[in-house]
């Protein structure tokens, strides 16, 4: 015959069945809790948080993982991952369910599709993660696309300045070579018919022929005259003495006076409204760089009738603007890569400009002319 246990063992089985029910409701409720702080991270992560179950069905998105993606919570939770992976990136999806499985991890730089079509750069880290009792795939994502710009324009600015430095080099050779061919052909020249002449006139004077001599030596007169001039021009290509002694001011109505003759056609106005003592002393040589690259260029290439120069100060600034009326070009295509290798003009213009402070501006319409403008703080 079976033993009924007594009131005492039968206390003790409620007391302990009490016990395990009590612990049972509480880890009931700590499972509870962390769900609520589960869910409140999910929902509240600046990262888009995606649970894939393992056959790449999405069955949990977070706000921002929708709002990256451009879909409403319900519709994404009708995707696969395929659907919201850049074409070109599927097979890394397929990689990322595989890592997973396997190595329990993942982590790459992918393309993500938008719902309107368009894509965006992510970061993708991938964990094996438990989701309803089942083993599902957490995909954390970091939309990286202003960061991939940014390193790319960072690389083309590098590209860019690399190029533009070699050209720079090329350009003080080009300038050496061009002074050093002036001097031997021109100046040299010159120099060379003064000592022939002195060496003639020496010669009458110990004939004690005067008249001779002073004939000889009038006749070096206008070629010393030359050689003055040419030494000065040098001097003034290489830096002009008027910046330093009267200012950019004086020096860019002379530089306009020195072209005139050579494009009489152009209509040019000059409009100065800064005081001279208001621009900056380092600044002046990159107003006159600017502007005598500028005037070549519409001498050179523009055809323009009118020509428009203003240097004035605005709301605290310097802009220094020169428009014309003339062709124009095509601005994209003139400051692509390969014509960059090309010519420095513009470029120079733009990199004097930012590495004195300013900022640069180029308008360019063709048949309609071109606007330079270039601007600094005061």
């Amino acid at each position: 015959m079976k033993r009924q246990p007594t009131f005492k063992e039968l206390e003790q089985k409620a007391k302990k069945l009490e016990k395990e029910l009590l612990e049972h409701k509480r880890a009931e409720k700590a499972l509870k809790d962390a769900e609520i702080q589960y869910k409140e991270i999910f929902n509240s992560a600046t990262a888009g948080f995606i649970i894939f179950d393992i056959k790449g069905h999405i069955v949990e998105a977070n706000p921002e993982a929708c709002k990256m993606h451009g879909y409403a919570r319900a519709e994404m939770l009708k995707l696969s991952g395929k659907d919201i992976v850049h074409p070109n990136q599927h097979h890394l999806f397929k990689q990322f369910q595989r890592d997973i499985m396997k190595k329990g991890e993942f982590e790459a730089e992918s393309v993500d599709l938008k719902k309107d079509g368009s894509h965006f750069t992510v970061e993708v880290r991938g964990t094996e993660f438990y989701y309803k009792n089942r083993k599902h795939l957490l995909s954390i994502l970091r939309d990286i696309t202003e960061r991939k710009v940014a390193e790319e324009n960072l690389r083309q600015s590098q590209k860019e300045l690399q190029i533009l430095s070699t050209k720079l080099l090329e350009v003080q050779e080009n300038e050496k070579k061009a002074i050093a061919r002036e001097l031997h052909d021109d100046l040299g020249q010159t120099l060379t018919a003064i000592k022939l002449g002195v060496e003639n006139s020496l010669q009458e004077v110990k004939k004690g022929n005067l008249p001779a001599t002073a004939s000889s030596l009038n006749e070096v007169i206008p070629i010393l005259q030359k050689a003055i001039g040419d030494i000065r021009q040098v001097i003034m290509d290489l830096r002009p003495p008027l910046l330093d002694k009267q200012g950019i001011i004086s020096t860019i109505m002379w530089t306009w006076q020195k072209l005139q003759p050579l494009c009489p056609q152009i209509n040019t106005q000059i409009k100065i409204t800064i005081p001279e003592d208001e621009i900056p002393q380092p600044l002046k040589i990159t107003l006159y760089r600017i502007m005598q690259e500028a005037f070549n260029n519409i001498v050179k290439h523009s055809r323009a009738k009118r020509v428009l120069l203003s240097l004035a100060k605005r709301r605290n600034q310097i802009e220094f603007i020169i428009k014309d009326d003339g062709r124009g070009f095509d601005l994209e295509k003139v400051l692509s890569l390969e014509n960059v290798q090309r010519g420095i003009g513009l470029s120079s213009m733009s990199e004097r400009t930012k590495l004195s402070g300013g900022k640069f501006f180029l308008e360019a319409i063709p048949e309609k002319g071109t606007t330079i403008r270039a601007t600094w703080p005061l």
